[in-house]
């Protein structure tokens, strides 16, 4: 009787034990899911916020050429930042 009682008590912690795994992957599934949908609305995110300021990039870009072709005193700094900013 008691090899009998331990047999189900192992089984019964053998089944707990593949129902919690179970959940695990569940939860593990949804929680990828949940980051690969994340990760795609961070890149959606960086490519509007990049086109919408392409245009004042390039307009500071010009400014700053601007600037150095007219010998501004701060040429120099001027010309690091304007290639920085072209390098993007």
């Amino acid at each position: 009787m008691k090899s009998l009682i331990c047999g189900h008590v192992r089984d019964l912690k053998w089944r707990e034990c593949m129902i919690l795994i179970g959940i695990f992957l569940m939860l593990l599934q949804h929680s990828v899911e949940n980051a690969e949908h994340l990760i795609k609305r961070l890149e959606s995110f960086i490519r509007t916020t990049m086109d919408a300021n392409d245009d004042r990039i390039h307009s500071v870009v010009a400014l700053g050429r601007q600037l150095i072709a007219e010998n501004n005193y701060a040429s120099d700094k001027i010309q690091q930042k304007t290639d920085s900013l072209e390098d993007r």
